[in-house]
Protein backbone atom coordinates (compact mmCIF):
# COMPACT_ATOMS: atom_id res chain seq x y z
CA UNK A 1 0.00 0.00 0.00
CA UNK A 2 2.67 2.20 0.95
CA UNK A 3 4.40 1.73 -2.83
CA UNK A 4 1.10 2.70 -4.32
CA UNK A 5 0.15 5.60 -2.63
CA UNK A 6 3.79 6.99 -3.49
CA UNK A 7 3.18 6.48 -6.91
CA UNK A 8 -0.19 7.92 -6.94
CA UNK A 9 1.74 11.36 -4.86
CA UNK A 10 4.45 10.91 -7.86
CA UNK A 11 1.87 10.85 -10.37
CA UNK A 12 -0.49 13.66 -8.81
CA UNK A 13 3.12 15.84 -8.86
CA UNK A 14 3.57 15.32 -12.67
CA UNK A 15 0.26 16.07 -13.78
CA UNK A 16 -0.04 19.24 -11.33
CA UNK A 17 3.47 20.31 -12.99
CA UNK A 18 1.95 19.71 -16.28
CA UNK A 19 -1.09 21.42 -15.52
CA UNK A 20 0.95 24.64 -14.46
CA UNK A 21 3.55 24.77 -17.49
CA UNK A 22 0.38 24.61 -19.44
CA UNK A 23 -1.60 27.29 -17.50
CA UNK A 24 1.91 29.64 -17.41
CA UNK A 25 2.37 28.96 -21.70
CA UNK A 26 -1.08 30.36 -21.80
CA UNK A 27 -0.55 33.96 -19.71
CA UNK A 28 2.52 34.53 -22.08
CA UNK A 29 1.31 33.82 -25.05
CA UNK A 30 0.69 37.54 -25.67
CA UNK A 31 4.06 38.53 -25.18
CA UNK A 32 5.49 36.13 -27.16
CA UNK A 33 3.98 37.07 -29.86
CA UNK A 34 4.66 40.26 -29.15
CA UNK A 35 8.16 40.01 -28.63
CA UNK A 36 8.81 38.05 -31.62
CA UNK A 37 7.24 40.48 -34.07
CA UNK A 38 9.66 43.59 -32.45
CA UNK A 39 12.08 41.59 -32.55
CA UNK A 40 12.32 40.30 -36.09
CA UNK A 41 10.82 44.09 -37.42
CA UNK A 42 14.04 44.92 -35.45
CA UNK A 43 16.05 42.34 -36.84
CA UNK A 44 14.80 42.95 -40.52
CA UNK A 45 15.60 46.68 -40.18
CA UNK A 46 19.58 46.49 -38.51
CA UNK A 47 20.37 43.50 -40.48
CA UNK A 48 23.24 44.63 -42.42
CA UNK A 49 24.75 46.94 -38.69
CA UNK A 50 23.96 43.61 -36.92
CA UNK A 51 26.91 41.64 -39.79
CA UNK A 52 28.90 44.62 -39.56
CA UNK A 53 28.97 44.45 -35.97
CA UNK A 54 29.82 40.79 -36.02
CA UNK A 55 32.56 41.24 -38.56
CA UNK A 56 33.95 43.88 -36.27
CA UNK A 57 34.17 41.61 -33.35
CA UNK A 58 35.85 38.59 -35.25
CA UNK A 59 37.91 41.32 -36.67
CA UNK A 60 39.33 42.18 -33.11
CA UNK A 61 40.11 38.91 -32.07
CA UNK A 62 36.96 37.20 -31.00
CA UNK A 63 36.52 34.38 -33.06
CA UNK A 64 34.06 32.86 -30.38
CA UNK A 65 31.28 35.65 -30.55
CA UNK A 66 29.51 35.63 -27.40
CA UNK A 67 31.98 34.01 -25.15
CA UNK A 68 33.91 35.34 -22.24
CA UNK A 69 36.82 35.54 -21.27
CA UNK A 70 37.98 33.63 -18.13
CA UNK A 71 40.09 34.83 -15.34
CA UNK A 72 43.17 33.51 -14.78
CA UNK A 73 46.44 33.67 -12.16
CA UNK A 74 49.60 33.59 -12.80
CA UNK A 75 51.92 31.32 -11.19
CA UNK A 76 55.12 30.08 -10.86
CA UNK A 77 56.89 27.72 -12.82
CA UNK A 78 59.55 25.92 -11.75
CA UNK A 79 62.31 28.22 -12.08
CA UNK A 80 65.88 27.29 -10.53
CA UNK A 81 66.77 28.64 -7.34
CA UNK A 82 69.58 30.54 -9.08
CA UNK A 83 66.87 31.96 -10.88
CA UNK A 84 68.98 30.87 -14.25
CA UNK A 85 67.15 28.89 -16.75
CA UNK A 86 65.30 25.83 -16.42
CA UNK A 87 66.66 24.38 -19.85
CA UNK A 88 63.43 23.91 -21.96
CA UNK A 89 63.56 25.66 -24.79
CA UNK A 90 61.00 28.58 -24.84
CA UNK A 91 60.43 27.91 -21.51
CA UNK A 92 58.39 31.52 -19.45
CA UNK A 93 59.24 31.44 -15.76
CA UNK A 94 55.39 32.34 -15.54
CA UNK A 95 52.28 30.28 -16.71
CA UNK A 96 48.73 30.75 -16.73
CA UNK A 97 46.06 28.46 -15.32
CA UNK A 98 42.51 28.92 -14.91
CA UNK A 99 41.32 29.81 -11.08
CA UNK A 100 39.74 26.79 -9.83
CA UNK A 101 39.22 28.36 -5.90
CA UNK A 102 35.92 30.01 -5.16
CA UNK A 103 37.26 32.32 -2.68
CA UNK A 104 39.78 33.31 -5.15
CA UNK A 105 37.71 34.28 -7.98
CA UNK A 106 35.15 36.25 -5.52
CA UNK A 107 38.21 37.93 -4.26
CA UNK A 108 39.14 39.17 -7.61
CA UNK A 109 35.55 40.19 -8.88
CA UNK A 110 35.74 42.33 -5.65
CA UNK A 111 38.70 43.89 -7.08
CA UNK A 112 37.64 43.71 -11.12
CA UNK A 113 33.89 45.35 -10.59
CA UNK A 114 34.36 49.05 -9.70
CA UNK A 115 36.95 48.94 -12.90
CA UNK A 116 34.93 47.18 -15.27
CA UNK A 117 31.36 49.86 -13.73
CA UNK A 118 33.24 53.09 -14.75
CA UNK A 119 35.03 51.01 -17.86
CA UNK A 120 31.15 49.90 -18.95
CA UNK A 121 29.90 53.57 -17.92
CA UNK A 122 32.41 55.34 -20.35
CA UNK A 123 31.64 53.10 -22.82
CA UNK A 124 27.75 53.73 -22.48
CA UNK A 125 28.64 57.73 -22.50
CA UNK A 126 30.73 57.90 -25.47
CA UNK A 127 28.61 55.74 -27.38
CA UNK A 128 24.71 57.28 -26.62
CA UNK A 129 24.25 54.18 -24.31
CA UNK A 130 22.52 53.39 -21.42
CA UNK A 131 23.67 51.65 -18.02
CA UNK A 132 19.88 51.06 -17.30
CA UNK A 133 21.18 49.99 -13.75
CA UNK A 134 24.12 48.79 -11.45
CA UNK A 135 25.19 44.84 -11.56
CA UNK A 136 26.16 43.74 -8.76
CA UNK A 137 29.08 40.83 -8.12
CA UNK A 138 26.99 37.30 -8.48
CA UNK A 139 26.29 36.02 -5.25
CA UNK A 140 27.95 33.32 -3.77
CA UNK A 141 24.68 31.18 -3.57
CA UNK A 142 23.68 31.82 -7.21
CA UNK A 143 27.66 31.04 -8.49
CA UNK A 144 27.44 27.94 -6.46
CA UNK A 145 23.79 26.87 -7.86
CA UNK A 146 25.16 27.37 -11.53
CA UNK A 147 28.54 25.51 -11.27
CA UNK A 148 26.71 22.67 -10.03
CA UNK A 149 23.76 22.62 -12.19
CA UNK A 150 25.37 24.43 -15.64
CA UNK A 151 29.08 23.58 -15.49
CA UNK A 152 29.37 20.00 -14.04
CA UNK A 153 31.48 21.67 -10.63
CA UNK A 154 34.08 23.53 -12.17
CA UNK A 155 34.69 26.65 -10.47
CA UNK A 156 36.82 27.80 -13.59
CA UNK A 157 33.84 27.76 -16.09
CA UNK A 158 31.79 31.04 -14.34
CA UNK A 159 32.72 33.86 -16.18
CA UNK A 160 29.99 36.41 -15.17
CA UNK A 161 30.79 37.04 -11.61
CA UNK A 162 31.20 40.69 -12.55
CA UNK A 163 28.69 42.10 -15.50
CA UNK A 164 27.20 45.32 -16.57
CA UNK A 165 24.55 46.10 -19.10
CA UNK A 166 24.41 48.59 -21.73
CA UNK A 167 21.20 49.54 -23.93
CA UNK A 168 21.44 50.96 -27.41
CA UNK A 169 19.02 52.20 -29.32
CA UNK A 170 20.53 50.86 -32.00
CA UNK A 171 22.79 48.95 -33.42
CA UNK A 172 24.59 51.28 -35.55
CA UNK A 173 25.41 52.81 -31.93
Amino acid sequence: IFCFSACLGCLWIRWRRWKLILQTRRLTDADRVRYESVFRTVLAAEEQELQSLEELIRSLGHEAVGHSVRLCQVIPAAVPADGGDTGQKGSNPRLFRAVESLDCLFSQAAVIHPFLLEKVQGWAKGCGGLVPRVAKVKSEARACEKIVRAYECKTSAIVDLCRQTVIFDKVAD
